[in-house]
């Protein structure tokens, strides 16, 4: 890639690791947003329903604003997306249907 630069995060991971490489990140990308949103319908207390909300949106805005910059290869940011993933997934196993909501 010397002398080209790919100025969308999408295209950068499209060059180093071909079209397979892209479709399993798009697919990755896909399932927490996925998760985070059926996680959220599925929550009945409000503090969760927030976190959850909270999580999609922020990992909406990474994924968007992967089509203008590479916003994921940063170290800083790949910190925050592994934690966003982390607990979208671990809420789902939080989520107690006993709880009552006030």
């Amino acid at each position: 890639m010397a002398g080209f630069p790919p100025d969308s995060g999408y295209l950068r991971t499209a060059l180093e690791q071909g079209w397979i490489g892209l479709i399993i990140v798009c697919l990755y990308l896909y399932m927490i947003m996925h998760y985070s949103i059926t996680n959220y319908f599925k929550a009945r207390d409000d503090v969760d329903k927030l976190l959850l909300i909270g999580l999609a949106g922020a990992f909406f805005a990474v994924v968007v604003g992967q089509y203008a910059q590479e916003a994921t290869g940063l170290f800083e940011s790949a910190i925050m997306i592994y934690a966003f993933t982390g607990i979208t997934i671990k809420t789902r196993y939080l989520l107690s249907p006993n709880k009552k909501t006030v």
